[in-house]
């Protein structure tokens, strides 16, 4: 008999155990059944959420190219602003070089017409002292061949 007693207290003790209660299938299939839709309605939900994540990608992806695009753009302009400056401050310093060179040449050009001057004015001075040279070696001669003559009509006088 202590077998019956245990096999009576078993379904009592699985009862304890289990404190859930018994559904019919029907009721088994309605829990499926709103399970799948909660499952749809939460795949929506989330198929929705990753629509709207693209969506913002796609605009932050487009305001980042429209942004590059700028960036390029302005970065262009600013090369070429650069590129210009330079070229406009080189052709002013062109400018100021070829004026102090002017101004160099210029006084140069002066002092090479003064120092013209004074070589021909030397030249001139050398021309005439070489004259006066020549003008007094000539008097010289003519007072030696005077004094020769002179000498010659004394010997000759002896």
């Amino acid at each position: 008999m202590p077998e019956q007693e245990t096999k009576q207290d078993a379904p009592k003790k699985r009862a304890i155990a289990k404190p859930e209660a018994k559904t019919s299938v029907k009721s088994y299939r309605q829990g499926i059944d709103t399970e799948k839709q909660k499952m749809s309605q939460y795949s929506k939900k989330f198929k929705q959420e990753i629509e709207t994540e693209k969506q913002k990608m796609s605009q932050y992806s487009k305001k980042f190219g429209i942004t590059v695009k700028s960036l390029q753009k302005e970065l262009k302009e600013s090369a070429s602003n650069m590129r210009e400056e330079g070229i406009k401050r080189m052709s002013e310093k062109i400018v100021k070089f070829k004026s102090e060179a002017k101004e160099v040449i210029k006084r140069m050009s002066e002092k090479i017409v003064k120092f013209k001057s004074e070589a021909k004015d030397q030249i001139k001075e050398n021309k005439e002292s070489v004259a006066r040279i020549g003008n007094s070696v000539k008097f010289l001669v003519a007072e030696i061949n005077k004094k020769k003559r002179d000498f010659k009509a004394y010997a000759k006088g002896f």
